[in-house]
């Protein structure tokens, strides 16, 4: 079967699926509307900080469907992957005691930024312009003073990235609302380990297929994961709109209940 064909057959099999997940971008993209006129009018902190990580979740959403109806699913599990990581940190954060949490994250991923420009400037060649590290080692040094005022000030930078700092799947796990940690849980079990396989290069085996005569090289998809993108992000998205709807007290009504019945429906079937 050629590309073409393979990808029809793809679109035709879970036209359901793409779908909602073009009904969710639509409402998602409703909502970042709303989100943009009045950005600038958000206090600075957990407001404008959930509103940039939505933005981000809607152009993984986008991304992904993209990449899906081209016949690149692998790839799109990627981005789905990063999808998964992104609304943890948002929906973590516009949960509750919002500022605190927009705290932890920003003084985490300074201390994550930090390692990434030392790593860089070690690197650097000798003669060319170094990158000034003295923006990330100033906030460095505010991060690790807020780790050790909460937690001790004999804790070393090593305990501090490795037990305090805020990570995805952590983040998920301190959700409030169990139904919407319950789904994160169950994503992270069954499609965060495979992903990632992909996103690190660790899964070659799916870029090659069976032949009566040996094997080939795989160029396009399967449609094995297709499935498996299209209802992961869709998910991650309708929660996000749901949670930020209500931090963020916008009054219109995104009403995302529809989509969330459809994907049920699907998946009893």
């Amino acid at each position: 079967m050629n590309k073409k064909d393979q990808i029809n057959k793809i679109k035709k099999q879970y036209k359901d699926y793409f779908t909602l997940a073009q009904k969710a971008s639509v409402k998602g993209n409703s909502l970042l509307v709303i989100i943009e006129k009045n950005f600038n009018n958000y206090p600075n902190g957990a407001n404008k900080l959930c509103s940039a990580l939505y933005t981000q979740t809607i152009r993984l959403l986008q991304g992904v469907i993209l990449l899906c109806k081209s016949g690149f699913d692998e790839e799109a599990s990627i981005l789905t992957r990063s999808l998964l990581e992104n609304a943890s940190y948002l929906l973590f954060i516009s949960e509750k005691d919002h500022e605190n949490r927009a705290e932890l994250y920003q003084h985490s991923r300074a201390l994550s930024s930090a390692q990434e420009v030392k790593e860089v400037k070690s690197m650097c060649p000798e003669g060319e312009k170094e990158l000034d590290d003295k923006p990330y080692k100033k906030r460095e040094r505010k991060a690790l003073e807020y780790f050790r005022n909460k937690h001790g000030v004999d804790k070393t930078e090593k305990e501090i990235r490795e037990k305090y700092t805020i990570k995805p799947r952590n983040a998920s796990e301190q959700l409030k609302k169990e139904d919407v940690k319950e789904i994160f849980r169950i994503i992270y079990g069954i499609f965060y380990r495979p992903a990632s396989s992909v996103t690190h290069a660790e899964a070659p085996l799916k870029f090659v297929r069976g032949k009566t005569n040996g094997i080939c090289l795989k160029k396009f998809s399967s449609g094995n994961l297709t499935k498996m993108c299209l209802q992961t992000s869709t998910i991650l998205v309708l929660c996000a709109i749901e949670s930020l709807t209500e931090f963020l007290k916008i009054n219109k009504n995104l009403n995302v209940d529809p989509i969330f019945r459809q994907l049920l429906d699907l998946f009893e079937k």
